[in-house]
């Protein structure tokens, strides 16, 4: 439904959505032009990823919307916009808790822990830390265990690039119980 409302789409064409488990799916979405495939790249991607979360509010899917608004974050971090990044997923996370999505919120904190942990500074390793535990909280309050691992690993591997061995391998060990 999101995807169908994207000026990207070819005309006449519908978009694929195929599950790949029982939680996750891809959406295929068949582009207007060969121009459009620089979507593909992680700055060409912020251009799709706007056009999703715009479409997706428009639709009322307020989960989309805000996955979509994490994913830019995600995208403007990989494509080396580090500053902008950063206030993508602020702004994820900040609407995310506005809209009662405490997962959402949780995940767009996540993102911008190893958005921070990229920049390889001790202040932004204890901003990142900061992060991941709050959303590590979030998650086992909303019972998503598996992500709630997922930040002591990130968290672990963090402290693993800092040479803080210690600190890493007890995180290594809450991720796995």
């Amino acid at each position: 439904r999101v995807a169908s409302r994207l000026p990207q789409l070819r005309d006449g064409a519908t978009p694929v959505v195929a599950a790949t488990s029982s939680t996750g799916y891809t959406t295929t979405i068949p582009l207007a032009s060969p121009g459009d495939d620089a979507a593909a790249t992680p700055g060409g991607a912020a251009t799709i990823l706007r056009a999703t979360e715009q479409a997706a509010a428009s639709a009322g899917d307020v989960d989309a919307a805000l996955s979509a608004a994490t994913m830019l974050g995600v995208a403007l971090e990989e494509s080396g916009d580090a500053r902008a990044a950063h206030e993508a997923l602020a702004q994820a996370a900040a609407r995310a808790q506005h809209q009662g999505r405490p997962v959402r919120r949780a995940d767009a904190l996540h993102s911008a822990a190893v958005a921070l942990g990229r920049a390889h500074s001790p202040e932004d390793l204890v901003e990142a830390l900061s992060l991941l535990d709050e959303a590590k909280r979030i998650y086992a309050e909303e019972q998503v265990p598996d992500r709630a691992a997922g930040c002591d690993h990130e968290a672990a591997a963090l402290l693993g690039r800092y040479a803080s061995y210690d600190a890493a391998q007890a995180r290594y060990a809450a991720a796995l119980t």
